[in-house]
């Protein structure tokens, strides 16, 4: 008979401390649903969307010039992934130095 009791006991205990759960995890969500006003990244970097698309007009414009190069399309491959990892790579850089070249005009 005891043992009807205490299982009886913490069948309550553990019923109870579910239905308190659901209730506390009901009333916080209803706090955040105020406090929304918009996707969190927002709260800490409010201009993200404008930062990320002019890097992406940059890149473009890069990526532009490089077409305009008389290189062989593995190099130019291999460069425009070196942009997508970093936008002011070495080695870029160093290609179009290389490759432009100015001649003197002969008057």
């Amino acid at each position: 008979m005891k043992t009807l009791y205490r299982f009886a006991f913490c069948c309550l205990l553990f019923s109870v401390a579910t239905v308190h759960a659901q209730t506390d995890s009901l009333q916080k969500k209803s706090s955040l649903s105020v406090e929304d006003d918009g996707p969190i990244m927002y709260q800490f970097e409010p201009n993200y969307a404008a930062v990320q698309l002019k890097r992406r007009t940059a890149l473009l414009q890069k990526i532009r010039g490089l077409d305009t190069l008389d290189i062989s399309e593995k190099k130019r491959l291999r460069l425009i992934k070196a942009l997508y990892k970093d936008l002011n790579s070495e080695k870029v850089q160093k290609t179009i130095l290389a490759d432009t070249q100015f001649e003197e005009e002969e008057f």
